[in-house]
């Protein structure tokens, strides 16, 4: 599954679905390809200076669905709004200090 001269939206479609190892051989492929690019560049050779950046960006999208199916499922979960406010404090009272703090700040000074 080359990424080749297609459209935009079949490049991405392709990407989201290759499997690990074929994004994996896609990456090294694209590496190459920027790094023929840049060679074709020094030497004067390159016709369509447009290939460095959709060469970029195709590296971007594979590194991106790459590292989205490292992540652990519980990593990609959106934390609930109630799971938000519980751990906030309910009060002014909970975020004052102990007790025994003020005593020790009163015999410091």
């Amino acid at each position: 599954m080359k990424l080749t001269t297609q459209r935009l939206s079949e490049r991405r479609r392709m990407v989201r679905e290759m499997s690990t190892a074929d994004a994996l051989q896609e990456l090294a492929d694209k590496r190459l390809e920027l790094f023929n690019l840049r060679v074709a560049a020094t030497r004067g050779e390159l016709k369509n200076q447009r290939e460095f950046a959709k060469t970029r960006k195709d590296i971007a999208r594979l590194l991106f669905k790459l590292h989205m199916e490292a992540l652990q499922p519980e990593e990609l979960e959106f934390i609930d709004a109630a799971d938000e406010e519980a751990a906030l404090p309910a009060s002014d009272e909970e975020l004052a200090l102990p007790a025994g703090d003020d005593e020790e700040e009163e015999t410091a000074k």
